[in-house]
């Protein structure tokens, strides 16, 4: 009986650091030809080319800041908090806005520069072409 208690507690306390050293992942992607880009993380550019879709392993936090610039640089850069506190995977798609929801970004932006709410300094040249698509719990029912 002793030895299988023993047994137990080495069961339970593999298993304790087995998840103690799992680490997250994010994925982002897109399918539109237009929207390859650069991700940034915390700040930091993690691939020099413009990609389709990266995937990012063994990441220690459990928040993040991520930032997407596009190649075409009149495209409005995205960037998104990223929580690891649900799952240990992210996974996101670049996907591009509906035109009525890009006009609307477009008028909300107009107002807040007539309020002088926010930076609008190179905004005449840029436009808000996609959105970040939390595709997580999609993925995961997948499986």
């Amino acid at each position: 009986m002793k030895n299988f208690s023993l047994f137990i507690i080495s069961i339970l306390f593999l298993q304790n650091m087995d998840a103690q050293n799992q680490k997250n992942r994010l994925i982002v992607y897109t399918h539109d030809s237009l929207a390859v880009f650069q991700l940034y993380v915390d700040g930091n550019r993690l691939n020099s080319f413009h990609v389709d879709s990266i995937a990012i392993e063994d990441i220690d936090s459990v928040m993040l800041t991520i930032s997407v610039s596009f190649k075409d640089s009149t495209f409005a850069d995205k960037t998104e908090e990223v929580s690891f506190i649900e799952t240990q995977e992210r996974i996101y798609e670049i996907v591009a806005k509906p035109g009525f929801m890009q006009r609307v970004a477009k008028g909300g932006r107009n107002i807040g520069k007539q309020l002088k709410i926010g930076k609008h300094g190179n905004e005449e040249n840029l436009y808000d072409v996609y959105y970040l698509k939390d595709k997580t719990v999609l993925e995961q029912y997948k499986k």
